[in-house]
């Protein structure tokens, strides 16, 4: 398990409810999708997914990331950041996530966040 800080370990389930989220729409209004890949763990049932992303309208060949939960990560760390310009509610509720293990209120306004995060290195779109 990955840390976001040296108290707040970024859970699995956090980092799945933010993937799934996103792609559920979340991210579309600034975001091309393709080769979305879902996989199931045998063990436990869990489901995730990879997906490759770019901005739209940028057609550079180079222009397309890969997204896995590491990037995911990347992100959340970056929009719990003191200096990011992370709205303040929606680094509330990512924190509460990740301590409580709850991922209810993990809407498409804090997915769309992290993964701006994510994907661009910082918050442009809304």
């Amino acid at each position: 398990m990955k840390a976001i800080t040296s108290e707040i370990p970024a859970h699995d389930e956090v980092l799945r409810a933010i993937i799934a989220t996103a792609l559920d729409n979340s991210i579309s209004h600034w975001a091309d999708i393709s080769d979305v890949l879902w996989h199931r763990c045998d063990m436990c049932g869990n489901r995730w997914a990879t997906f490759k992303v770019r901005e739209k309208g940028c057609e550079l060949e180079g222009g397309w990331k890969e997204v896995d939960s590491g990037l995911v990560c990347s992100g959340l760390e970056e929009a719990l950041r003191p200096e990011a310009k992370t709205p303040k509610h929606i680094k509330t509720i990512l924190t509460t996530a990740l301590v409580n293990r709850d991922t209810s209120e993990i809407s498409v306004e804090v997915a769309d966040c992290v993964m701006q995060f994510a994907v661009l290195g910082e918050l442009l779109y809304g």
